[in-house]
């Protein structure tokens, strides 16, 4: 009979006195974990990696806020390319498969009006001439390019994170222009307080202007009627 070693008294006696009952657990990270794991279309690198044998498609993934995801990883949590996916390394996550595109339709809730256009490129818009409105900001059409972006290529989205969209009427929408501090707005003008800054749109290509004004067929635009949408602040003529 083999002779108890120093940790196992001590283990054991731990055990004992704290009540503790001991399970057997499924491995850290393990692929076991994974609900719908297929090896016929998945597979796993080194120990905490997994994705799709075609490495131009995604995985589907229908635990948590990620939909998709070129790479599955564990370190402790579950990652999706990256992202945490707020779901522990030692518990189960279901993957439904491997997708062509990471611009997935499923991953959009969409309200009446938005159409969703396979492209490509992916686009997002909206029916009768109306905004697409995501977070409260609107847009002309969203597109999808490794992101979502605006019509001028500004990343508004992750392209695999899920996300609602409506439409709205365009008359000057307020989602159209958020104003920062010394900007006022004063019923369909907004202007800076201050007469000696002038409009400026806070874009990677910023545009200026003195003032806008409601159009209520298109939106807000400046005095050069271009129409105009960002979030602007006041800067020194």
């Amino acid at each position: 009979m083999r002779i108890p070693r120093r940790n196992d008294v001590v283990f054991f006696t731990v055990v004992l006195l704290t009540g503790i009952t001991v399970y057997g657990v499924d491995a850290e990270c393990d692929e076991s974990l994974i609900n719908g794991f297929d090896k016929e279309m998945m597979i796993r690198i080194g120990k905490q990696k997994f994705q799709c044998k075609d490495t131009d498609k995604a995985l589907r993934i229908t635990t948590g806020p990620i939909s998709n995801a070129k790479e599955l990883t564990c370190l402790r949590n579950w990652l999706a390319d990256g992202h945490s996916i707020g779901i522990p390394g030692t518990q189960q996550i279901t993957v439904t498969g491997c997708f062509e595109t990471e611009c997935d339709e499923n991953n959009t809730t969409k309200g009446e009006g938005v159409l969703f256009n396979k492209g490509p490129p992916v686009t997002l818009n909206c029916s009768d001439n109306k905004f697409i409105v995501l977070n409260g900001m609107a847009y002309d059409k969203l597109m999808c390019n490794k992101t979502w972006v605006d019509e001028r290529g500004e990343t508004i989205h992750e392209a695999n994170a899920k996300f609602e969209v409506r439409c709205e009427a365009k008359a000057c929408h307020p989602g159209a222009i958020w104003l920062s501090k010394g900007v006022d707005r004063d019923k369909n003008d907004i202007k800076c307080r201050n007469p000696n800054f002038e409009l400026k749109e806070k874009m990677s290509k910023p545009r200026y202007a003195s003032k806008l004004m409601c159009d209520k067929n298109s939106g807000w635009t400046n005095e050069k009627g271009e129409l105009l949408r960002g979030t602007f602040r006041a800067s020194r003529t």
